[in-house]
């Protein structure tokens, strides 16, 4: 599974994502998520910020990843995750602003 691993706290509101989150960081994101964090212009710190308050979240239309809705600068973005059950981390896949 390819993603930037990142410790998040858990889900407040519902119990649908699993576990403990936690992971490593950047050094361990692939080439396609760190083009695009530099294209869309943001950074380890602002996808951590973003997660620590994100709005909701919601299933993906691809099985067992998450779709979480959050703000940057006033923007919102969409970040898709999906749960490594096995290590207990929340690995992203992408990230990116919605079209205002």
């Amino acid at each position: 599974m390819a993603g930037m691993k990142l410790p998040i706290p858990r889900a407040k509101c519902r119990e649908d994502l699993p576990g403990r989150i936690g992971g490593t960081g950047n050094s361990n994101s692939p080439p396609h998520l760190i083009k695009r964090m530099e294209d869309r212009e943001f950074n380890e710190l602002d996808l951590r910020r973003m997660l620590q308050h994100a709005r909701a979240y919601r299933p993906n239309i691809v099985e067992g990843r998450w779709v979480i809705e959050a703000r940057r600068q006033g923007q919102l973005w969409e970040i898709i995750v999906e749960p490594d059950e096995r290590e207990q981390l929340l690995v992203v896949i992408i990230a990116y602003p919605l079209a205002r």
